[in-house]
């Protein structure tokens, strides 16, 4: 499909090359309380209960995996050219510091959600997406308790239960304009990742 293409271009533009492709699982069961859940249509609970699934699945797959961190991205992800740089100043930053994720790009809705560590790091207070994040291998199977005791969204899970976030800073994604299964429209989250300058 085209969003596969794109998404591993975009690998490709940053010499990303040890990845796995992951179809999102088709739900057979809704896993947010609607009463929680950002939309309460069925639709958007299926394809909402999919993402977070998927993310599950992602996780559970890796605990073997022999690499000292996960990446997860979805296909719509967007790199800034010099993102691999940026990640690795990140997370050389990250060094003697307890943290559970680290997002490439994050959605903030104003600037006091963030605070600055240092020139490569933000300490995230709050903030949602699930475009492109990476997690510890060694801290997976706690990651993975905390996604299956959840009753919400995938973003609102990694939100609301992660103590210790923090995002590459500059930013170095965003998500590319295109049409969401989620909410079944085309969205623009815009270049999120130049919203603030800290």
């Amino acid at each position: 499909t085209d969003r596969l293409k794109h998404s591993l271009n975009e690998c490709e533009k940053i010499n990303l090359n040890n990845i796995e492709i992951f179809y999102a699982t088709l739900p057979n069961t809704i896993v947010i309380n609607p009463n929680k859940a950002w939309k309460k249509d069925l639709k958007y609970l299926v394809n909402a209960s999919g993402c977070k699934l998927s993310h599950l699945e992602i996780l559970r797959k890796s605990i073997n995996i022999n690499e000292e961190y996960i990446l997860i991205l979805e296909d719509d992800v967007v790199f800034t050219d010099d993102a691999l740089d940026k990640i690795n100043s990140s997370l050389q930053s990250l060094d003697g510091i307890e943290w559970d994720i680290l997002y490439l790009g994050i959605n903030l809705k104003k600037r006091d959600d963030a605070i600055k560590v240092n020139d490569n790091l933000l300490s995230i207070i709050t903030g949602l997406t699930t475009t492109a994040q990476i997690f510890k291998r060694l801290d997976v199977e706690k990651i993975i308790k905390i996604i299956e005791k959840s009753d919400v969204e995938i973003d609102n899970t990694y939100n609301n239960f992660l103590k210790n976030k923090y995002c590459v800073y500059p930013m170095c994604v965003y998500q590319k304009e295109s049409y969401s299964d989620i909410n079944g429209i085309n969205m623009d989250y815009g270049q999120f990742h130049r919203k603030f300058e800290y």
